[in-house]
């Protein structure tokens, strides 16, 4: 059977899927035989997992997605529109004739308009690629955090009147720095960002700035978390780009930091 320690630290893969088969039965298999701190570890992640998972809206592409792309990859035909004189037209050609091309230049240009709509969809995917990329990295420290012991998660709320918003900051009272998910923000303007207080002996201190797009959705790690267990709440407020050195806008989120009792490992 799988040792203990081994077991512990492969709870987190454990529990999102990424173990080999063979890791997946042995893991399987120590927490059947009855240990208790992996079953506890086990329904912390599991808990965890299903927060975030409830927490991302899910969304249906466009039904005109597929087709426009298909439209982009197979290539696009290029319609250039021609100054006809009178003098060139054949008496015979008839009234249809004339609105049969006029039909036709117009489907043209409709088409190089969808095209262009395709084009800035893809822009936008591509941004949103881009940030997925920047985020992976902040993925991988919660990754982290959750994968060691005493790890404990701070619930943020919204403020009237955003009260849909919330967020989870992931914290480790022997690492100096936290993680946060935000969910169901209002975008943030081109000239403001959204900034992220801690207070501590009664005074906020700001831990990191951020932006929320269309999807209202941010990750963030936030540094300088000297010690999260003297932390005594947070706070999001709304600043203009590149943050204060004290809160001045409206608030958007706050919450108390409260640490749960701390398992004793053997």
């Amino acid at each position: 059977m799988i040792e203990h320690k081994i077991a512990y630290e492969l709870i987190e893969e454990f529990v999102f899927g990424t173990l080999s088969q063979e890791e997946h039965d042995q893991v399987e298999e120590h927490l059947d035989s009855g240990c208790e701190q992996c079953a506890v570890r086990y329904r912390e992640v599991s808990e965890l997992s299903a927060q975030l998972g409830q927490a991302v809206p899910q969304k249906s592409p466009a039904s005109h997605v597929k087709e426009n792309l298909l439209k982009q990859i197979l290539g696009e035909s290029e319609f250039d529109s021609k100054e006809v004189s009178s003098k060139t037209i054949w008496p015979w050609v008839s009234a249809v004739s004339i609105a049969a091309s006029l039909l036709l230049l117009f489907w043209a240009n409709s088409l190089r308009n969808e095209l262009l709509q395709v084009r800035d969809e893809l822009h936008q995917s591509q941004g949103q690629i881009a940030r997925l990329i920047q985020d992976s990295s902040v993925q991988k420290d919660a990754a982290f955090l959750l994968g060691l012991p005493c790890s404990w998660l701070v619930d943020l709320k919204g403020v009237e009147p955003n009260k849909d918003a919330f967020a989870k900051v992931v914290l480790n009272p022997k690492i100096d720095f936290a993680v946060a998910y935000v969910y169901r923000m209002p975008p943030s303007p081109a000239d403001r960002e959204y900034q992220l207080w801690i207070e501590l002996d009664g005074q906020p201190v700001s831990v990191g700035v951020f932006k929320v797009g269309q999807d209202g959705q941010a990750l963030l790690k936030l540094q300088s978390i000297s010690d999260p267990m003297s932390i005594q709440s947070f706070q999001v407020t709304i600043e203009p780009k590149g943050g204060l050195a004290k809160p001045s806008g409206m608030q958007y989120l706050t919450g108390m930091n409260a640490m749960p009792a701390m398992p004793s490992m053997h």
